[in-house]
């Protein structure tokens, strides 16, 4: 074990988590994860405590805990971290199962559109709970409003079973060329087309205005359960759509 008194900057602890330096200035604002000291510069120190309780950050977050949620268990008196780690490991191999679950349908649909195999319509959502589902829809209509979401339903439900694969394997096959195109960069030329492409192709959907478009791509990184949707296709990939989809916007209002 490395010695308690060993302290961290900001940077370094980014480092080791894997996360970005914004989200612990702003998990110190809001008195979640507060360093023990500043230098005279008012550059942030860590101590050895904290990698711990940023693990529990961390751990809660991938289980869709709210900030607040968090806050109030971390500052519990009655917080046990050892029983917590269990609870934690009860819910993460739940939620291993239900990976595994869905790895099965991807495959089972790859084979389906490769005409290897044969699918009923209820096998494309095996996997999925209708709760989850529910907490999805309940999540969208209070950002948005009935509408937009009552308009993408309508569609969608417009399209023959043939035409609705085919934008699912369309849609695949776009995440997966954003996520070759990463190395380019988020402000990259052929970017910044992969995002207006993208852009482009949900107004099939509803009016999808740039500031929603931005609102969304926030989302992609900052939402649990997005994340964890592109985090599958490629790591690193749901802060990439949130940059470039802020970058693609900025330009476009430029324009106006």
């Amino acid at each position: 074990m490395e010695s308690a008194q060993k302290t961290y900057s900001i940077k370094e602890l980014a480092s080791m988590a894997g996360i970005s330096v914004r989200i612990l200035h702003h998990y110190d604002a809001i008195g979640l994860l507060i360093p023990d000291r500043r230098s005279g510069n008012r550059y942030r120190f860590y101590g050895h405590s904290h990698l711990l309780k940023l693990q529990q950050i961390l751990f809660f977050r991938e289980l869709d805990f709210s900030l607040e949620q968090i806050k109030t268990i971390l500052e519990d008196p009655e917080f046990d971290v050892i029983q917590v780690l269990n609870e934690q490991k009860k819910l993460l191999a739940d939620r291993q199962k239900r990976i595994a679950r869905w790895i099965c349908t991807i495959d089972q649909t790859i084979h389906y559109l490769q005409g290897e195999g044969s699918m009923q319509d209820k096998d494309f959502y095996a996997g999925f709970s209708e709760e989850k589902q529910a907490e999805y829809e309940k999540e969208i209509r209070a950002m948005y409003g009935d509408e937009p979401l009552n308009t993408s339903v309508r569609r969608w439900n417009s399209l023959s079973k043939e035409r609705q694969k085919e934008m699912i394997a369309k849609g695949n096959q776009f995440h997966q060329r954003i996520a070759d195109a990463m190395p380019l960069g988020y402000d990259n030329p052929e970017v910044v087309d992969l995002m207006r492409q993208y852009w482009e192709n949900m107004q099939f959907f509803y009016d999808v205005s740039l500031d929603r478009f931005e609102q969304l791509g926030h989302m992609y990184n900052q939402d649990p359960a997005f994340r964890a949707t592109y985090e599958t296709v490629k790591p690193g990939l749901a802060e990439f759509m949130e940059q470039a989809v802020v970058h693609f916007v900025k330009l476009e209002k430029a324009k106006e």
